[in-house]
């Protein structure tokens, strides 16, 4: 596809706009057609553009028979008649995968799906799921989080929506169809989360992974017969999650972040920056050990073995005086060890 110049651009936004006003109150239905969705998505992958760079992409192709292909990206100079450069810049290319991406929450919001629309859902997972791909995508030039970084704030925020809503409000329609790996859904869900740039992101993330869990606690207590083979399936990740989770907590592994946090100023839930970091960490963790108990417990039990170890050992640097008081003697030793 051509570099659009600026008139091409503004119809573009209006176009979008409007979708996304149409989408916001028409049910689902088989007017939304593959074609639209592929260009909805293809305005949606400008979002995903590094601010270092100002090219476009080619349509994702797809086909209302075949597989979807995310298709190949070529590049253009962008010269336009006079020789000068006629490629919007990068804010109004952000600004178009803000729009498309208000359009496809707009659909993914919706819970009430017609039977003949259900197709049309798991082929809009799919196209998310390249997305997906391509923000989660490491290169010699950019790791995760340094890519993430360099997109659009407002487009991150829309992409996560998309992501809270896919897992809370869909995630049980396709969860189970072969065509969407979930598995691999998953892993690319860890690195976008764990690779976010703010805490308001993490945040987000943390909760989107709290819906997940509450989902497939919901999944194992229907069906109690084949409880190990649909825990067996989620095994690896679930313990991943914990993990990270854990080391993200403590300062041994994380402490720039920590550091970061604010300990003082008071939310509208009357609770610090440090203490909702915590309380989220620690929410997902007892899901977590709700579903794998014995993993949870293996994972947790060293961690809480050092440290109260530490905590024991302080005992050595107490001395009772005559008047059954207590002293602390050389107490900055001991800390140290902690």
């Amino acid at each position: 596809m051509a570099a659009l110049d600026n008139e091409s651009h503004q119809l573009c936004c209006l176009v979008l706009e409007c979708l996304a006003h149409l989408f916001s109150w028409i049910p689902l239905s088989t007017s939304i057609t593959p074609t639209l969705l592929a260009s909805i998505f293809h305005f949606a992958r400008f979002g995903c553009d590094l601010r270092t760079k100002a090219k476009t992409g080619a349509l994702i192709s797809s086909s209302s028979n075949g597989p979807l292909n995310p298709g190949p990206v070529p590049t253009t100079n962008g010269e336009g008649r006079n020789g000068q450069q006629s490629e919007v810049n990068k804010a109004d290319r952000a600004r178009l995968g803000v729009l498309a991406m208000t359009c496809v929450n707009e659909l993914v919001s919706k819970n009430c799906v017609p039977m003949d629309f259900e197709e049309y859902l798991l082929r809009m997972f799919q196209q998310t799921f390249f997305l997906l791909q391509r923000l989660t995508r490491e290169n010699n030039a950019h790791t995760v989080k340094s890519r993430l970084q360099e997109l659009d704030e407002s487009y991150l925020e829309k992409f996560t929506d998309f992501l809270r809503l896919f897992v809370s409000v869909h995630l049980r329609r396709i969860e189970s169809s072969p065509q969407f790996p979930i598995v691999e859904f998953l892993g690319l869900l860890f690195k976008y989360t764990f690779n976010q740039p703010s805490h308001e992101g993490y945040f987000a993330c943390l909760d989107i992974w709290s819906v997940f869990l509450d989902f497939l606690t919901t999944k194992i207590k229907s069906r109690l017969t084949d409880r190990e083979s649909v825990l067996n399936r989620y095994k690896d990740a679930l313990v991943l999650l914990l993990r990270e989770i854990l080391n993200r907590i403590q300062f041994r592994f994380n402490q720039a972040q920590l550091e970061e946090l604010d300990d003082e100023t008071l939310d509208d839930d009357q609770q610090t920056e440090w203490q909702r970091y915590l309380r989220q960490s620690l929410e997902v963790v007892a899901k977590v050990m709700e579903l794998l108990p014995s993993h949870a417990f293996s994972t947790l039990f060293p961690v809480l073995q050092e440290n109260l170890d530490v905590y024991l050992g302080l005992r050595q640097f107490i001395v009772t005086t005559g008047s059954s008081t207590y002293s602390v003697k050389h107490f900055s030793s001991s800390l140290t060890f902690i």
